[in-house]
């Protein structure tokens, strides 16, 4: 077990995030700490997209993963369908749909399967799978298994790692592909 510094709560080994305190546990000095969620409301600040967009997502549109700095993954998600995010290991035989160990997920604490995306009809959820280092949606903490509407221009953090997802525009996929690029 891992003690976090700022709270004392005993986390998982390996965790980076304090799961009670939202605690960054990866700093040498305990000057150097953030606290990216503020006490009691479980909210960061100034993290909210100032322009969240719809919560509709059409049949066949694309869900753009932004990275930043030119860096961003399209990804097709048909009807009643659901991908995972998170890191291939080389030790087990997790296979995400998206592995983000491109982007360094090990380092930024991304778990294997780190989260799921499941199309219901004309909106997209968000699902934590019970990560080590947690998932935020625009600064909220989520909790494991709670589907969540995401939004155009919402903002995902999984452990360290943080992008934006936009919805794209439709496309001409055939019922039952994935596609990815990036």
């Amino acid at each position: 077990m891992a003690e976090c510094p700022f709270c004392g709560h005993p986390n998982m080994e390996g965790a980076l995030i304090c799961g009670e305190c939202g605690q960054v546990m990866t700093a040498k000095d305990p000057a150097d700490y953030t606290r990216p969620i503020e006490a009691g409301n479980e909210k960061q600040s100034g993290i909210l997209p100032p322009d969240r967009g719809t919560a509709v997502f059409p049949n066949a549109a694309r869900l753009v993963l932004d990275f930043g700095k030119g860096d961003s993954q399209t990804v097709i998600i048909d009807n009643d369908d659901q991908i995972t995010i998170g890191r291939v290991d080389r030790f087990t035989s997790v296979l995400p749909t998206i592995n983000l160990n491109t982007r360094e997920g090990w380092n930024h604490g991304v778990s294997r399967r780190h989260i799921a995306l499941r199309r219901e009809n004309d909106h997209l959820y968000v699902i934590d799978l019970h990560s080590t280092n947690g998932t935020w949606l625009n600064g909220e903490r989520l909790a494991p298994e709670d589907p969540t509407v995401l939004r155009d221009n919402d903002k995902l953090r999984l452990g360290l790692l943080e992008f934006r997802v936009f919805f794209g525009e439709e496309t001409t996929s055939q019922p039952g592909q994935a596609e990815m690029t990036g």
